[in-house]
C-alpha cells in the first residue's frame, strides 16, 4: 500500500487521539504506520525536498486541520488531546474522512477560505 494522503488518516489520527487523555504526534505516526499496515519502504518514504518522511508530514497536516477544525487541540509542544466536538466526530464516524465529510465542519470552511484579505499598512 503506499502512504495514505492526510484526508484518508483523518478520522484514524482522530481515533488515536480520542484514545488517550493526551498523545505525543509522534506516537500517533506510530499507530498511523500500524494501522495501515506501511511495509518499511513505505514507513522510510521521504517527501521530494528529503527533509521528511512522507507518513510524518501527512500526520501533521491531518492534526493542523482537525486543530483548525477545533476537533483537537495541542497542548503543548507535539502534544495533542481530543475535544468534546472530537470525540462525538470520532464516535459518530467508523469510514475513513473525505474531503466532503470535512466540509460539513464549519470551522474547515474558515480555515480553508484563509485568513482574509490584509489589512493595509501605510509605509
Amino acid at each position: 500500500m503506499a502512504v495514505p494522503t492526510y484526508q484518508m488518516i483523518m478520522l484514524p489520527v482522530l481515533q488515536e487521539v480520542a484514545g488517550a487523555e493526551q498523545r505525543a504526534v509522534s506516537e500517533i505516526v506510530g499507530g498511523i504506520e500500524s494501522r495501515f499496515q506501511l511495509s518499511t519502504e513505505d514507513r522510510e518514504q521521504m517527501l521530494p525536498s528529503g527533509t521528511q518522511r512522507t507518513i510524518v508530514n501527512r500526520v501533521h497536516w491531518a492534526v493542523s486541520y482537525m486543530v483548525q477544525a477545533g476537533l483537537i487541540q495541542r497542548v503543548g509542544r507535539g502534544l495533542v488531546q481530543v475535544t468534546g466536538r472530537g470525540v462525538r466526530s470520532s464516535l459518530g464516524r467508523r469510514h475513513t474522512s473525505t474531503s466532503s465529510s470535512w466540509a460539513s465542519i464549519p470551522s474547515s470552511r474558515s480555515f480553508e477560505a484563509g485568513p482574509g484579505p490584509r489589512p493595509h499598512r501605510p509605509r
